[in-house]
């Protein structure tokens, strides 16, 4: 079971991605295709860092992402704090290694702490339907690496989102067909999306999360309202009303009640 990383607010040097060159090809052309997905997302982003890369993952994935600044987090590196990013965007980038880890819930509670309103985690998931015939590709040497242990069903990642403080923003399945066969495969890809029910049927599902950022209450504010030689004490719900009020100027009248603010040049 894949180690379950420390998190820290500072993150210490981090390694670059690299692919290997003798990869295969369906491999290549897989990863392809979830590059484009991604890259329409993180095209946009400031950086993108792989969390908890496997073992057998050579990196082909995060290199066909489009991104300003690629990293990877492996599991004896610490996890930056992104917590006070407010204009930065980061992508969090979870390559099947949800498949390979019994808990789940743990890691994803643990990483969102260190999560702002602009990260964004996506997730690469194996479709549990086809377990039967991931084993049968890792006999047949179509497939090499460890089989997948933990199957998420639709219905679990939308479980476990809740549970970890995360919103499910996107959620679609790719890859049906995983060789290029000289234009085969991209119209078989581009066509089963569209086929109701069978759309599900794909070899891998597509998961793009939001944190969910707890908002502090704003406690409500006394303010001195002043006009003419007058004062009356009332209570602001927010201080964007009182902003608002100081721009009014001292002839004020305030509604208590709603919290509503009108001018009243005729007070006496």
């Amino acid at each position: 079971m894949p180690a379950q990383p420390q998190l820290a607010p500072t993150s210490p040097v981090i390694s670059q991605p690299t692919a290997s060159t003798n990869s295969r090809y369906w491999n290549k052309y897989w990863n392809t295709l979830l590059g484009q997905e991604i890259s329409a997302l993180t095209r946009y982003c400031d950086r993108v860092i792989q969390w908890l890369p496997r073992e057998d993952d050579p990196g082909l994935l995060l290199e066909k992402i489009e991104a300003r600044c690629k990293e990877k987090v492996r599991a004896q590196d610490m996890f930056p704090s992104l917590a006070d990013e407010e204009e930065r965007r980061t992508a969090i980038l979870i390559n099947g290694t949800l498949n390979h880890h019994f808990d789940v819930q743990g890691v994803l509670s643990a990483l969102q702490p260190n999560l702002s309103r602009t990260s964004r985690l996506i997730l690469v998931l194996y479709n549990p339907y086809f377990r039967g015939l991931y084993h049968l590709a890792n006999r047949l040497g179509i497939r090499k690496g460890e089989l997948p242990t933990t199957f998420l069903r639709r219905i679990d990642l939308q479980n476990l989102a809740k549970l970890s403080g995360f919103e499910i923003v996107r959620q679609q399945p790719k890859i049906y067909f995983p060789w290029h066969l000289f234009g085969v495969g991209d119209a078989i890809n581009r066509l089963l999306p569209l086929i109701p029910l069978v759309r599900w049927l794909s070899l891998a599902y597509l998961s793009i999360w939001r944190p969910i950022i707890a908002t502090a209450p704003i406690a409500q504010e006394r303010f001195q309202a002043v006009w003419d030689s007058n004062q009356s004490e009332v209570d602001i719900v927010s201080p964007e009303s009182r902003h608002r009020l100081s721009l009014l100027g001292p002839r004020t009248l305030i509604q208590p009640a709603t919290a509503r603010i009108r001018w009243a040049p005729n007070l006496p």
